[in-house]
């Protein structure tokens, strides 16, 4: 009866808060930590908290093992189905990973890729990062990428994508994704950081900058905070991105301009119109007035 009780808890887990939708409630990078805070929080309470049977060593460890026995058709079937909480916390790399007492409980427990599995899972993760908001600001908790075997499948598979598919992600991708995870350069991407996100980027083509900036404008003209929008993407580090984002404001025809003065948010109204172009400061604090559009 005790593994037919612990398929039902295994079960469970792997489905738990599919029927939420935190992405819905995303408002913005400010307060996407707050959500995703809660999502583990809960996934937490549901592993442990509301289970009086995990306090007992026997019974974890009999878990434990439960999940060793997972079939390799199992593992592949949840790596596609499992919801996201449940991707991100309890797959691994390696044993030395799944540690019992853990500060997070669902550290207790873990579910080792086979090898000949972890494309499949970088695949499947990574095509819920550009599609989901909160995915890309909770990195720092993916187990699999807190080791260099997970990491390194990332990198790689990020610079084995197409030209094609970089130009469909910088159309299409959601905006936390667009926002942090292309860059300029592979010098652009650290082996180590605090940000987990800033250990991966693409690189994109230089002949798809232009494509690029033109979607970043169009979502800084509706910005609430243009400061965020600014200070949150990792290409403004970039001085040839910076330059080129300034000869593209530089070159909005007078229509465009005449339309952006209707239509723009408030704070971009606010910060982002200048008499000449002695009003755009390069190399200041304040990263928004490195670009202005003068009004004609």
């Amino acid at each position: 009866m005790l593994q037919h009780y612990i398929d039902r808890w295994f079960d469970d887990l792997t489905r738990y808060m599919r029927h939420l939708s935190l992405d819905e409630l995303f408002l913005g990078m400010n307060t996407s930590m707050y959500f995703t805070f809660a999502k583990f929080e809960i996934l937490d309470s549901f592993i442990c908290k509301d289970n009086r049977l995990l306090r007992n060593l026997s019974f974890r460890d009999a878990v434990r093992t439960s999940m060793r026995q997972l079939t390799r058709d199992k593992i592949s079937s949840l790596i596609n189905t499992a919801e996201d909480a449940f991707l991100n916390t309890m797959f691994v790399t390696t044993e030395d990973s799944i540690v019992d007492n853990a500060e997070n409980e669902y550290e207790w427990f873990g579910i080792v890729i086979p090898d000949d599995l972890l494309q499949q899972y970088i695949e499947q993760y990574f095509n819920r990062m550009t599609n989901t908001n909160w995915m890309v600001p909770i990195m720092y908790k993916n187990r699999t990428f807190q080791t260099v075997k997970g990491r390194t499948a990332l990198r790689t598979y990020m610079k084995q994508l197409t030209k094609v598919k970089i130009a469909s992600l910088i159309q299409n991708a959601v905006d936390v994704f667009f926002h942090t995870m292309f860059v300029m350069a592979d010098e652009d991407i650290k082996e180590y950081s605090e940000n987990r996100y800033e250990c991966f980027g693409i690189v994109f083509p230089y002949d798809l900058l232009n494509q690029y900036i033109q979607r970043w404008f169009e979502h800084l003209t509706n910005a609430s905070y243009v400061e965020d929008v600014i200070d949150k993407n990792r290409l403004f580090v970039n001085v040839s991105f910076r330059c080129t984002l300034r000869n593209y404001m530089r070159q909005l025809p007078t229509e465009k301009i005449a339309s952006i003065i209707q239509t723009s948010k408030d704070n971009f109204f606010n910060r982002m119109f200048v008499m000449t172009e002695d009003d755009i400061i390069d190399n200041t604090e304040n990263l928004y007035k490195c670009f202005g559009i003068v009004i004609p």
